[in-house]
């Protein structure tokens, strides 16, 4: 054997040992000492909570629930999620809505003083009888036609205070009644 051979084996392990004994005692003295603290410590405050049993993260699926005079409800999924903060700008949007969360859902919901789009309704316009729809999308109250109907008389009175008909031609069904009755008690009076 070699002896410049034998002492490079000899260093070679005696470096590798003294290597392992470094990482060994580092290991330890990382074990052993008191943890190091970090340098600064950001501490922020903590944000006030609302009055809600959800955290303000959380995310519900919108639906809108619309209440009709008539006694009908239609609720629309609107497909989106809000948060409980986003609530309010979304009652905005849609309008007119208070809103309700309730597993895993936001109900926006509103009241109309009118009948659904299933039916025809009367009321009061510019000294006129209206016969008013609400609209498919936005429920918004639209003008069909006017009635010329005599200001002060019982037909008028009652159909200005609002009537419900399924259909246009029930209007005119109950207007001809109504005159149909009204020519018959002035044939029996003469």
């Amino acid at each position: 054997m070699n002896l410049n051979r034998k002492g490079y084996y000899t260093a070679t392990v005696l470096g590798l040992i003294i290597l392992a004994m470094g990482l060994g005692m580092g290991w330890f003295a990382g074990r052993t000492s008191e943890p190091q603290q970090p340098e600064s410590i950001t501490v922020k405050e903590p944000e006030e909570q609302e009055d809600t049993p959800v955290t303000a993260e959380e995310k519900f699926a919108v639906t809108t629930v619309n209440i009709f005079e008539c006694g009908h409800i239609i609720e629309r999924g609107e497909n989106v999620t809000a948060t409980a903060r986003e609530a309010e700008g979304i009652m905005q949007q849609y309008g007119g809505y208070n809103y309700e969360l309730k597993d895993g859902k936001m109900a926006l919901y509103r009241e109309f003083g009118y009948c659904c789009p299933e039916h025809y309704f009367t009321g009061e316009q510019n000294g006129k009888i209206a016969v008013f729809e609400a609209d498919q999308q936005s429920f918004e109250k639209t003008e069909v036609c006017l009635l010329d109907i005599p200001a002060g008389s019982e037909t008028y009175d009652e159909l200005a205070t609002g009537m419900e008909f399924d259909a246009l031609e029930d209007i005119n069904l109950y207007i001809e009644g109504i005159e149909d009755a009204e020519g018959m008690e002035e044939a029996a009076e003469e």
